[in-house]
């Protein structure tokens, strides 16, 4: 007996294909789906280790010394490759990391300054003349003294007022300043490349790139110019900056340089002569104010010469190092930098003549001595209603780049 053939209709037939047509290509996106990812993982996981790379070269040039550029020989590899360089820039230094993977690049790059866990408020170089203090002078934190050591004293009829002389430990300290870091003062060599000077500049410069050189022998007027990042503004005679000038993270030098008043930016200046800081400027960190003056400008002590200064006028505020580095001086009874009363520097001065200190210094003071110029009178190694505040620096302040300091990130760059 046969049974009757079962008629199946095209339409089921159809579906019947139309369904394996439709689970094939869900499995064929699927496991394209798998393959993309594993791909898209593989090339993520490749570009975060060419970011960490790039983080490991930022920290081997805090640790080590780096002349110009180096490569580091640390993956196995030969696709990897990670190459390091350091240049000076005005007091700070600049570092860069540059890391490959096959196709993937990623470069960091970052202003350093020196680092340490404890600095002292006060390092006063030993000329065999006691620490003077009178007014409202307070200095807090650690104190490198000469042998004859701190006392009070009295200018015209005011004593010191404080209930001690050092709020913090005292030390001897030495016939020298600690050393530090040459700072680059000359960009001569530069000049056959620089772009000359216009008013109304308007002008980025990436730190990833080659340094633009502004140039023009005469004066230079910063009215209201906008310079960003890694440009050099030189002038053979004077810079003045407007309040209405924009400065971000450039180098300005001159033999002498005006700040004007009320001028907010960040920059560093750097002269053989003169820099003056105008009423409520500020200088937001890491900023820099250097003064080093040329060999040719030694005084004599028969020959009247010009007076070098670094000079913060009332109420200015510089945040990051000040740096006079002047020859020396057979009889020296001027000040070489200057903070009027309520001038304040959120960092460190490093002087090797005389300091007069009227206003407030968060941070240290390394100086050969103090002068005090009150109704007529010098007094020497004075400090007359000054104060040394080392504690109210924070912690991670990165500045002065002593030999052999740790160093640290002062600002990450673009």
């Amino acid at each position: 007996m046969s049974w009757p053939r079962a008629k199946i209709r095209a339409g089921a037939l159809q579906f019947s294909v139309f369904v394996g047509v439709v689970v094939s290509l869900i499995l064929g996106a699927f496991i394209m789906l798998i393959h993309i990812h594993r791909t898209l993982s593989v090339r993520s996981d490749l570009f975060l280790e060419t970011i960490r790379n790039a983080d490991t070269g930022i920290q081997y040039s805090l640790n080590h010394e780096i002349n110009d550029s180096i490569s580091l020989p640390i993956f196995e590899e030969d696709y990897k490759h990670l190459i390091v360089s350091q240049k000076q820039w005005g007091a700070f230094k600049i570092v860069s990391s540059k890391s490959t993977i096959k196709q993937y690049t990623f470069e960091k790059v970052a202003m350093v300054g020196g680092w340490e866990m404890k600095r002292p408020a006060l390092f006063l170089k030993d000329e065999n003349r006691a620490l003077i203090l009178v007014g409202q002078t307070r200095v807090e934190g650690g104190a490198y003294l000469p042998k004859r050591g701190v006392r009070s004293g009295n200018i015209s009829g005011n004593s010191y007022y404080g209930s001690r002389l050092i709020y913090g430990n005292t030390r001897e300290s030495s016939e020298e300043l600690p050393s530090i870091l040459p700072v680059i003062t000359d960009s001569g060599a530069q000049l056959n490349s620089a772009i000359p000077f216009e008013q109304s500049m308007q002008l980025k410069n990436s730190f990833l790139k080659e340094t633009t050189y502004i140039y023009q022998a005469a004066p230079i007027n910063l009215f209201d110019a906008n310079l960003t990042g890694n440009i050099i503004v030189i002038s053979n005679s004077k810079i003045t900056v407007h309040p209405e000038a924009k400065l971000t993270d450039v180098i300005l030098m001159a033999p002498k340089i005006e700040v004007k008043n009320n001028v907010v930016g960040r920059f560093q200046a750097i002269a053989t002569k003169n820099i003056e800081i105008g009423k409520d400027s500020q200088l937001r960190y890491p900023s820099a104010l250097v003064v080093k003056e040329r060999i040719s400008q030694n005084i004599q002590a028969d020959q009247p010469t010009e007076i070098n200064q670094i000079v913060l006028q009332e109420r200015s505020r510089v945040e990051g190092v000040i740096i006079y580095e002047g020859q020396p001086k057979t009889r020296n009874y001027e000040p070489q930098v200057v903070l009027k009363i309520n001038a304040k520097v959120k960092g460190e001065i490093h002087c090797n003549q005389n300091l007069e200190l009227l206003g407030t210094v968060e941070g240290s003071v390394y100086t050969a001595g103090f002068i005090a110029k009150q109704s007529g009178s010098v007094y020497q190694n004075h400090i007359y209603n000054g104060k040394i505040l080392e504690p109210a620096l924070p912690e991670e302040y990165a500045g002065l780049l002593f030999e052999n300091s740790k160093k640290a990130v002062a600002q990450w760059l673009y």
